[in-house]
């Protein structure tokens, strides 16, 4: 996740689905609710299939619960979650890069 140090919606939307399942289950619930809630069509739906492919169906359902109790997120709580969802990512990315690189090494 490099480039533009400023996170937005657009970088989360282009991520793989395996990328999406690396790093899901490292983001609080109510980050994911404030992703989806904010963008259903753009990466909600392709979240919610992630994680019910890989997630407990109790998870999913305490997602849905924060949804529906919370308040829609303001533009500032977006932007948190937008930020903190791709630092996960890029901290998810950066501890699995010295187990790639030792193999190549030997």
């Amino acid at each position: 996740m490099q480039g533009n140090p400023e996170a937005c919606m657009f970088n989360i939307m282009e991520l793989s689905e395996d990328a999406l399942r690396k790093v899901l289950p490292k983001v609080s619930i109510r980050i994911v609710s404030r992703l989806i809630a904010s963008y259903p069509r753009a990466i909600g739906r392709t979240m919610l299939n992630v994680m019910s492919e890989t997630m407990h169906p109790c998870t999913i359902q305490i997602l849905k619960d924060e949804m529906c109790t919370g308040t829609f997120p303001s533009l500032r709580q977006i932007r948190e979650a937008e930020k903190e969802f791709l630092k996960t990512l890029q901290t998810a990315e950066t501890l699995s890069e010295p187990a790639i690189s030792f193999r190549n090494a030997a």
